[in-house]
């Protein structure tokens, strides 16, 4: 069954930081391997925030970011 749009599966983080590392030819060296699953699971912990933030529907991207609005 696939989550609704705005719900995401909770992900395996040491299967996602694996294939992640391997995908990109990153070795991890074993002694970093508890502080890298660490930071995907805060990195996980505050995506989960920010996607159930309510927005409306109507809601669209800005097409151009301007930091001096000029």
């Amino acid at each position: 069954m696939t989550p609704p749009p705005n719900e995401l599966p909770h992900p395996d983080i040491e299967t996602l930081v694996d294939a992640s590392a391997a995908a990109i030819g990153l070795p991890i060296a074993a002694e970093h391997r508890p502080g890298v699953l660490l930071n995907f699971k805060r990195i996980a912990a505050m995506a989960e925030k920010v996607m159930d933030f309510p927005l409306a529907e109507d809601v669209e991207p800005a097409p151009v970011f301007r930091h001096d609005r000029s």
